[in-house]
């Protein structure tokens, strides 16, 4: 037999063809965005912004929320990063408001939310994205006003394994290279492992489950939040996993979207080596509940499906 039966009469060509194809879309913008997060790491003078940020004053929210449009890495590479800057001075505050919001609030991300959604509403569903991860980061940094900073940050042993090291500027532009290569693969894996299950769904295995989430607005954002925090896929290519599923409300698709840059399994532990767990489980229920909350009025009041 030259093709292979999965279930209901799917074949295995169903599930690779839609396979290759996420992959050959995603894998360009990862590159992409491995190789500038190394070229910025290596050229970027980060002493200059915690100084900077002080010139600016209460603006300086507004601006390290919008740094992802000159500064574009995703969530694992803005983590260490963070950290850098607040160990440089830089206020708790604006260092989690960055780490939240520069995964989606830079170009490559929102360039490939307009390539994956061309025929579902591009501009609107990326301009949307962008605007309620903006304010759900602002929300997280202002939330830090009513903490102390030592119930924030939580102190590591000098040789805690999960310890992450702070950002070096490379000596050698070999080095820029390696540490673009080693990015790029360490997230490849997830985009492989969502491209995976997008086929899956998207060649007829449950799609009849699928299709009932269209009659459950509500369930269809609880079930494709839960999917982002599962799945944990990079932000730069998530579009490419959820637009072309068959069924899904665009309210939900929204969901996915703007919680799994902001918090999921993997998120999880590295927000967990530098915060302490009574704040982060606040920021899970604040992104979570403010998610949720932000789809729910646009399954209810914007009428797309």
């Amino acid at each position: 037999m030259s093709n292979y039966t999965l279930t209901h009469g799917v074949e295995w060509s169903d599930v690779v063809l839609p396979f290759l194809s996420l992959l050959f879309q995603a894998i360009p913008f990862l590159l992409i965005g491995s190789l500038l997060s190394a070229f910025l790491e290596k050229t970027l003078p980060f002493g200059a912004i915690p100084v900077f940020s002080q010139k600016i004053g209460k603006l300086r929210y507004l601006f390290f929320a919008a740094l992802g449009i000159i500064f574009p890495v995703c969530e694992c590479a803005a983590v260490p990063v963070a950290r850098m800057l607040h160990r440089n001075g830089l206020p708790i505050s604006c260092c989690i408001i960055f780490l939240l919001a520069s995964p989606t609030i830079n170009p490559l991300t929102l360039l490939s939310t307009l390539a994956a959604f061309q025929n579902q509403q591009p501009l609107l569903t990326t301009t949307l994205r962008a605007l309620c991860v903006f304010l759900l980061a602002l929300s997280a940094g202002t939330l830090t006003a009513f903490h102390k900073h030592k119930d924030i940050i939580k102190p590591l042993p000098p040789q805690n394994p999960f310890q992450f090291k702070l950002h070096q500027h490379p000596a050698s532009w070999n080095e820029v290279l390696t540490r673009a290569i080693t990015e790029f693969f360490d997230m490849a894996c997830y985009l492989v492992m969502g491209a995976a299950m997008a086929a899956l769904l998207t060649s007829g295995v449950n799609r009849v489950l699928l299709y009932h989430l269209g009659e459950f607005p509500n369930l269809g954002i609880i079930v494709m939040m839960g999917a982002s925090f599962t799945l944990s896929l990079c932000s730069s290519s998530d579009a490419f996993i959820v637009a072309p599923l068959v069924g899904i409300p665009w309210a939900a698709k929204m969901a996915f979207l703007i919680l799994g840059p902001l918090i999921d399994i993997k998120l999880l532990f590295l927000y967990s080596s530098f915060l302490k767990k009574t704040f982060l489980l606040k920021i899970v229920l604040l992104t979570a509940g403010g998610t949720f909350g932000i789809c729910y009025m646009m399954a209810h009041y914007l009428f797309i499906s």
